[in-house]
């Protein structure tokens, strides 16, 4: 008598038949393209540029965790600053392309700011695309701000895990509405990232990859819209009037100014 093992059907038959592989057969990194690969190795219907409309019915909000004592500043001025923009105006260019291993306080005129902790970005984990060295990478994370996409109903996994790191000292979470956020940065240069770029991790024997092809605009990028962990924009972005912020990711949620 014939037995037939059960089939077990992928619950992305697609992605399985069409994921990319490396001549060697090694899957494709973690984060970003290496010397020598184009983006015909990540061709197929998996990896077509973003479209914004799916994306923007697919994730209709933008997540940022930042400490408590940054919100008086945000209320007053309604911009988030990248890490570059904040260090500059204290006086701090020490901090420019030196990983943060703890949160930094800083001071402002009359404000006390706060930055985050980069604990995560070990040099060890990641592998840097030509040209690149570990400060400079630093210097590129410093220079933008970053949102985890997600629903009303809180980030995508990364930035849940990413909160629940640090929910033990009370941040905040501040929650934007893509459509409104795009209306008050209508000239932003946002780009996207398929993985969580300040925490390299070692897959399948292979570090994190990281450089300059680790934020891409839509148009140029190989990955769908679900796979997006990041979404990021260099300097200072506006934030809209309907801006919220939560002390929890399922809230309750309040005007930023109301």
């Amino acid at each position: 008598r014939v037995i037939h093992q059960p089939v077990r059907f992928s619950a992305h038959p697609d992605r399985a038949r069409r994921r990319p592989q490396r001549p060697d057969g090694s899957p494709p990194t973690e984060c970003a393209i290496l010397s020598g690969e184009s983006a015909q190795f990540y061709s197929g219907v998996d990896t077509m540029p973003i479209d914004l409309a799916a994306y923007r019915r697919l994730r209709p909000y933008l997540y940022h965790l930042t400490d408590s004592q940054n919100i008086l500043r945000l209320q007053r001025t309604q911009v988030l600053e990248s890490a570059t923009s904040l260090a500059t105006r204290a006086g701090r260019t020490d901090l420019l392309t030196t990983r943060r291993r703890v949160h930094v306080p800083i001071r402002i005129d009359d404000e006390n700011i706060v930055l985050r902790d980069q604990a995560p970005l070990h040099r060890g984990n990641m592998r840097l695309e030509e040209g690149w060295d570990y400060e400079r990478f630093i210097r590129h994370i410093n220079d933008r701000v970053f949102f985890w996409p997600g629903g009303a109903d809180g980030p995508i996994s990364y930035g849940v895990r990413h909160f629940g790191r640090y929910e033990a000292e009370a941040p905040v979470l501040l929650r934007v509405f893509f459509e409104s956020f795009m209306a008050a940065n209508p000239d932003v240069n946002l780009l996207f990232s398929k993985c969580n770029s300040g925490s390299p991790r070692w897959s399948r024997g292979i570090p994190g990859t990281r450089g300059p092809s680790t934020f891409v605009s839509a148009a140029e990028a190989q990955f769908r819209a679900a796979d997006v962990v990041e979404v990021t924009a260099r300097g200072i972005v506006r934030l809209p009037d309907d801006a919220e912020i939560g002390p929890h990711l399922d809230g309750p949620w309040s005007l930023l100014v109301s």
